[in-house]
């Protein structure tokens, strides 16, 4: 990741661009500093999570409410968000996140659009 962030939506983009890549040193560092001091970089690892799609829902001065959908052992998952972020040391820093109930196992629908964009259903492209 190069630049800082200047605005809480393009730091929740940077941070999942990190999560999908398996970037844990990027996305550690863009915690706030009392955060930080609370995570290692073991407990940041995914190795086995594949993010596969990302949708941001509404942003604001200080939050961003996003939906990313994963894949694990052949399950899809949504993680639905709202993201609060602050201004330390003169960087925004992700502060903390409420994961709203609609989060968790998903089925992604055969007839739908692929999460890829490749304008083909599902079915038809990366199915699981």
């Amino acid at each position: 990741m190069t630049g800082n962030p200047v605005i809480p939506l393009q730091l929740m983009r940077a941070r999942y661009c990190a999560y999908a890549m398996n970037n844990v040193e990027y996305v550690l560092a863009t915690y706030t500093s009392d955060v930080r001091k609370t995570l290692n970089l073991d407990a940041l690892r995914q190795d086995e999570i594949r993010w596969v799609k990302l949708e941001i829902l509404d942003h604001g001065e200080a939050h961003v409410e996003f939906v990313a959908y994963s894949v694990e052992d052949g399950q899809c998952y949504r993680l639905h968000e709202r993201s609060r972020f602050v201004i330390e040391d003169r960087q925004w820093r992700y502060a903390d996140g409420h994961i709203l109930s609609d989060s968790g196992p998903f089925q992604w629908d055969r007839n739908a659009q692929c999460w890829c964009g490749s304008g083909k259903k599902f079915k038809k492209c990366c199915r699981t």
